[in-house]
């Protein structure tokens, strides 16, 4: 059985016309311009198809360019000055991951693991705020935000310290458009109130005391899991002072498939599907 699994960015733009996030994707996949996201590693989203009306899906692969004038002859045993001259344009070590776009909730969902190769969020995260930058990207396109997609499961973590000194919380504007609960719709209209795209919460304990969150610290924090993020500070039992972030808590779909009957694709679309259901119980009304 092979194992696959799947990460998500929430992507919002802000504001935005008539299919703005069909555009972004289209635009960044146009460009085709590869991002340095860490070393020698690069990104770039290498096929697309935006046919559908609802969502895209697509490729978006990772390669290694190779720059060096330093060779080890393993033949001769010794440094070498004759290493191979590699063209500019080509880069080396590609994997390719599938992504699917849904365009209502603006969710860019990924293989994090295909069953041999990784891609980290963090990666997926950083082309997708430098390729935003670019002004044949983000024209007329005002403002692009990006945020991982964390698991609810990691609040009770964040919270879990022997004595809980610091928390601190930063909400970004939810997309206007989509209808929310009424925890996120509560913020969103603040935010649209007091003309500001971005709300930071500090909380710090009286010394030698513990932090106890209560639900308006909570709300706050179930409302970052999607459009923000989280970070804490305490002590454990030893009296060793901890830090803890929301990041360490990607949403993460796993799924195994039998890839001599299942298609990888197939796999992919439904365990992607799964993970929007979840994401969209997030942000749906609540009954």
């Amino acid at each position: 059985m092979r194992k696959i699994e799947t990460q998500a960015l929430n992507v919002r733009i802000f504001p935005h016309p008539k299919d703005a996030y069909r555009q972004l994707l289209r635009r960044i996949y146009e460009s085709r311009t590869p991002v340095k996201v860490y070393g020698n590693t690069y990104i770039a989203l290498t096929s697309l198809n935006d046919r559908d009306e609802h969502e895209a899906r697509g490729m978006i692969s990772k390669f290694t360019n190779i720059e060096s004038d330093n060779w080890f002859d393993a033949m001769e045993f010794v440094e070498s000055e004759d290493g191979p001259q590699i063209p500019s344009h080509l880069f080396a070590n590609l994997k390719t991951f599938r992504f699917v776009f849904n365009y209502k909730y603006h969710v860019f969902m990924f293989e994090s693991y295909d069953g041999k190769d990784s891609m980290s969020w963090r990666f997926v995260d950083k082309y997708f705020r430098t390729i935003s930058e670019l002004g044949s990207v983000s024209r007329g396109l005002e403002h692009i935000e990006i945020d991982l997609i964390k698991d609810q499961k990691g609040l009770d973590e964040l919270f879990d310290f022997e004595r809980l000194s610091k928390i601190n919380i930063t909400i970004n504007r939810p997309n206007p458009d989509l209808t929310n609960p009424d925890r996120r719709k509560k913020f969103q209209e603040r935010l649209n109130e007091i003309k500001a795209r971005q709300l930071k919460s500090e909380y710090n304990a009286i010394p030698h005391e513990s932090i106890q969150p209560d639900e308006s610290i909570k709300e706050e924090a179930e409302v970052a899991l999607t459009d923000g993020k989280i970070t804490t500070a305490g002590y454990d039992g030893n009296g060793l002072r901890k830090e803890k972030s929301s990041a360490e808590f990607p949403m993460t779909e796993q799924d195994r498939f039998d890839a001599d009957t299942t298609p990888p694709e197939d796999a992919f679309r439904r365990l992607a599907s799964r993970m929007l259901d979840k994401i969209a119980g997030r942000i749906r009304p609540q009954a």
